[in-house]
């Protein structure tokens, strides 16, 4: 290994077809928080699930992230059925595991996602819930950003 070697040569060996993938972009800081994101973010509710073959979301991803997309949104009740966008997306980023870090993964909760008093909200309880069962469905250490729907207010 050669010190003087640039550190992103070696991921770009891996994945030489990436090499263009911050040019083909605008990118904007994320309030004041010294963290880039794509001005376009890609939102998975219909671009993953079970309705649809992984080989369809695997490319869908590669291109995204080709043009430069950095930031991904999902939700805990996306796809069909509710979820499966979360873990087919856990499965393509399992596979490109080397760009999690340039990567800001979003996900949010709300919306019904359960039956029954808890299963939908913004109580403590069914945010601390959805977190967890997000992070487990996309296999994931942690979320760049979590939303939450606040329904009395109308805003969701």
């Amino acid at each position: 290994m050669n010190f003087s070697d640039d550190p992103s040569d070696f991921f770009l060996k891996k994945n030489p077809n990436l090499k263009e993938r911050f040019n083909n972009s605008v990118y904007k800081e994320l309030s004041n928080t010294c963290v880039y994101t794509s001005i376009a973010t890609a939102g998975l509710w219909r671009l993953f699930g079970d309705h649809l073959p992984f080989i369809n979301s695997l490319r869908m991803f590669e291109r995204l992230v080709a043009s430069g997309i950095n930031h991904f949104d999902l939700g805990n009740n996306y796809g069909r059925p509710p979820g499966s966008a979360e873990k087919k997306f856990g499965k393509v980023i399992k596979k490109y595991s080397d760009l999690r870090d340039e990567l800001i993964i979003s996900s949010k909760a709300g919306y019904e996602m359960l039956p029954g008093p808890n299963g939908s909200g913004s109580s403590l309880k069914y945010l601390r819930g959805s977190i967890e069962s997000s992070l487990k469905r996309i296999g994931i250490d942690y979320l760049d950003i979590f939303y939450r729907f606040l329904k009395r207010f109308g805003l969701f």
